[in-house]
């Protein structure tokens, strides 16, 4: 079971840097983004070595990634801020180009308590690059055939669901799967193993959606944000630099989906509200039924 959490916890890294990376492009990238993709680097050439504080070391690894994210995303809404702040001062009083200059010096230098954030992050990624260095082994085995016995046979439990051969199984063509528990203790795991499942596609014939709310969402919950993901992995192009309504997404993904198949997983739900879930399921919901009549 440890071995399952740590390549739970070593693939929830890879995932999220991954999205965190298409999301925040340069110039805007990640803070400390090179020491990131040394530790990433290390955990694609090394296999996992169970030993005493890996787990905590895993757990502390998607921390630094998800505040260094925080950390760039506040740090754009103040630029933004402070450029709005200047422009209305050069209005106001007529020196343009002397505030322009220094509105420039200061989007292009750190705060004290930014700095401080910088330097204690950078010293933890280091403890923890060197950390992972000193327990890890070389691999046995590919990320992809990693023995996950002790899930098998959940697994298999929600496959059935799934394909319709459970004795659970219900009338309807709809379903709705959760998975719960603590942190840690594979949850998303067995979604992925279900997921990749080759059987899924071949006897469902379905289209396959994975969304990583984590790595969307940081903070608040943003609909919009979570349709455009959909969107792009039902092969329609999402041109991010056109902004458009929440609705107009909604009603593209409606379309996008009519008439198919879909296996559509939601990884990382914390937050209690979910009523962006239930609208969005009352939309495919109410396009099936006109679909029906």
């Amino acid at each position: 079971m440890s071995a399952d959490i740590l390549q739970f916890l070593k693939n929830k890294f890879m995932d999220e840097l991954e999205e965190a990376e298409e999301e925040h492009p340069p110039p805007h990238d990640i803070p400390l983004h090179s020491y990131f993709l040394q530790i990433r680097e290390l955990l694609e050439t090394k296999s996992l070595t169970p030993s005493t504080g890996m787990k905590d070391c895993l757990y502390d690894l998607s921390i630094a990634l998800t505040d260094c994210i925080l950390f760039l995303e506040k740090r754009k809404m103040k630029i933004n801020k402070d450029s709005s702040q200047g422009q209305e001062q050069e209005q106001e009083q007529g020196q343009g180009q002397e505030q322009g200059q220094g509105q420039g010096q200061r989007q292009g230098h750190y705060s004290l308590p930014e700095l401080w954030f910088l330097c204690k992050t950078k010293r933890k990624l280091i403890h923890i690059k060197k950390k992972l260095a000193c327990c890890y082994t070389p691999p046995s085995s590919t990320r992809a055939d990693f023995p996950f016995c002790h899930h098998g046979y959940r697994v298999k439990n929600i496959e059935k669901l799934v394909l319709g051969t459970s004795e659970l199984d219900g009338e309807g063509f709809s379903k709705e799967i959760g998975i719960v528990g603590i942190g840690g203790c594979g949850k998303t795991l067995v979604a992925r193993m279900v997921f990749e499942d080759s059987r899924i596609v071949h006897v469902s014939k379905c289209s396959k959606i994975w969304i990583n709310l984590q790595a969307i969402q940081k903070g608040e919950v943003d609909f919009k944000k979570i349709l455009k993901a959909m969107l792009k992995q039902c092969d329609d192009f999402v041109d991010g630099s056109v902004e458009v309504e929440e609705e107009e997404v909604l009603e593209a993904l409606c379309k996008a989906l009519w008439s198919k198949s879909y296996l559509l997983v939601f990884d990382g739900i914390w937050d209690i509200n979910l009523d962006w879930y239930f609208r969005l399921k009352e939309r495919l919901q109410w396009c099936k039924q006109i679909k029906s009549e």
